[in-house]
């Protein structure tokens, strides 16, 4: 069993981090803590509590600039080995009626349900492609393969890419299941509020402020707790998964 060192910054009760870097959002920019670091991120002159438009994305901390208003033509990218800011111009106005769908290599996809629009965003090239639009079909990933997809379906949804993993975390009715091709093992007793992040090995879920870990290996981990997760849970932690 691990050894919980209970410690605490800024209002944020840390258990265990497992050697991995987090960034928690506080409206106006990130916490970043590790085991060696406790730091904060500012980023924006006015408290913003929804961001649906940031994503970790291999080296990166992507965001839209929030201080935009209406449209944002700009991402933020925080560098996650140095935690150093640039500012990447997009030239284009998307909407922040938009949502992420998912991330291959250095791309990520994002949908302007405003505007009927899916984008493709590549961070290591800083460039910006139109994949599709209201006449035209978008792109999915469905079970690891790229596929097309009618923009209806994608605006009127959030949908999310599916990396066609052998074995997927689910939650079905607050419980947490490991789901294989032929059974479905319940992890967790605890009544799950949302899941966080997950490959196909381990997943972060949160229960209420609490948010908790899980492997095969060690189990059930608890991790940190932020009392402002009982009322906002969405897009407020992000955790590096390349070891820095």
């Amino acid at each position: 069993e691990l050894k919980e060192d209970v410690k605490n910054y800024d209002n944020i009760n840390t258990y265990n981090l497992l050697n991995k870097s987090y960034y928690i959002w506080n409206y106006k920019g990130f916490i970043y803590l590790n085991d060696n670091e406790k730091t904060n991120i500012n980023l924006f002159n006015n408290d913003h509590y929804n961001i649906n438009i940031a994503t970790i994305i291999n080296n990166y901390l992507a965001i839209a600039n929030y201080d935009n208003s209406y449209n944002f033509n700009e991402l933020i990218l925080i560098n996650t080995k140095n935690q150093n800011k640039e500012i990447w111009k997009l030239n284009i106005d998307i909407s922040y009626e938009s949502y992420i769908l998912g991330i291959i290599n250095d791309d990520i996809y994002i949908v302007d349900k405003k505007n009927k629009v899916e984008y493709r965003l590549n961070v290591k090239n800083k460039e910006v492609k139109t994949i599709g639009t209201e006449n035209k079909d978008g792109l999915i990933l469905n079970n690891g393969k790229l596929e097309k997809i009618e923009m209806n379906k994608l605006i009127n949804n959030n949908l999310e890419f599916d990396y066609g993993y052998d074995q997927k975390f689910i939650l079905d009715n607050n419980k947490l299941y490991l789901e294989t091709l032929n059974e479905k093992v319940l992890i967790s007793n605890m009544d799950i509020t949302k899941i966080v992040y997950y490959n196909d090995s381990y997943v972060y879920y949160l229960v209420n402020d609490t948010l908790y870990y899980y492997d095969v290996k060690l189990g059930e981990v608890k991790i940190m707790q932020d009392f402002e997760w009982n009322f906002n849970n969405d897009s407020v932690v992000f955790i590096n998964q390349i070891d820095n």
